[in-house]
């Protein structure tokens, strides 16, 4: 029996004409991908600057521990004039999230439809594929696995119509979904991976929220990680710029950080959340966050 590896080498040696002819196939972009994010727990630190229509800019401070893209916690405080007017510590278990209320109470919710952040960290290729499909940017046959081939001769190419190259931002990336190619192409959904270096460089959700990401760095354990990146919905954006990244491996007390037991006012009074009276602070938190 072929193993996955062979069969995609092989698919590469045989079908590939020319860097910008060539597309791989879509498991093989997002296993790739996927292989970018790491392996254990990461400590991220980055500035938010929320820049609204008419509006001075507001700056905040998020702290995440990320263990995959089904284990998050972020932590989120006030800058400047927010300092003493923001905190909230949030925990993010599969597809739900958990908080403390201002009274002290654990309250919980289905994340949001239009919670991305997992899009730059996610592990398993099942996630995104499943993310893809209930946002209808692929079909329903690309939810499928690769199939176990015996011999070479069994390799076929598959016209997967819903991947194509796509430039963005002066990228030639892997276009996923209806993507016309240009910067000025169509406002369709659609994900930007950059090709042969497989980082996601730009999103674009159903409801026009648009993301896009830029200056991958590499830390430790092969997390690679866009030092900016970039939220335009209606007529507001939000720049995130990391400002630290930390690797703990597989740390006992940061697993159990990410688990909801730690959400415990009475042993920690500061993780009830204190939010200030911003209308377009607290829309960011809510769809995004």
């Amino acid at each position: 029996m072929i193993s996955r590896l062979t069969y995609y080498l092989l698919f590469c040696l045989f079908f590939s004409t020319s860097a910008w002819a060539y597309i791989p196939s879509f498991d093989y972009i997002v296993k790739r991908t996927s292989e970018l994010h790491g392996y254990g727990i990461f400590l991220v630190d980055q500035d938010v600057t929320i820049i609204g229509a008419n509006q001075k800019p507001l700056t905040v401070h998020e702290q995440w521990l990320i263990d995959g893209e089904k284990k998050l916690r972020m932590r989120v405080t006030g800058r400047n004039e927010l300092s003493d007017q923001l905190a909230m510590t949030i925990l993010y278990n599969d597809n739900r999230k958990y908080f403390v209320n201002s009274s002290g109470k654990v309250n919980t919710s289905k994340v949001s439809e239009d919670f991305f952040e997992p899009l730059f960290y996610f592990r398993n290729s099942a996630f995104l594929k499943s993310l893809l499909y209930n946002l209808n940017i692929i079909p329903r046959v690309a939810l499928a696995d690769p199939p176990h081939l015996k011999k070479v001769e069994d390799i076929k190419l598959k016209n997967e119509r819903f991947v194509r190259l796509a430039r963005s931002g002066g990228v030639v990336n892997y276009g996923i979904g209806e993507i016309i190619n240009g910067d000025s192409g169509a406002k369709n959904p659609g994900l930007w991976i950059e090709q042969d270096f497989f980082h996601v460089r730009k999103f674009r959700s159903p409801t026009n929220i648009e993301i896009t990401a830029d200056k991958y760095q590499n830390h430790r354990n092969n997390f690679w990680l866009p030092q900016i990146r970039e939220f335009r919905w209606n007529d507001n954006k939000a720049i995130i710029t990391v400002t630290q990244v930390k690797s703990f491996g597989s740390s006992t007390h940061l697993q159990q950080r990410l688990k909801t037991s730690s959400l415990n006012a009475s042993k920690e009074p500061e993780l009830k959340a204190l939010l200030p009276d911003n209308e377009q602070l607290l829309e960011f938190y809510r769809r995004f966050r």
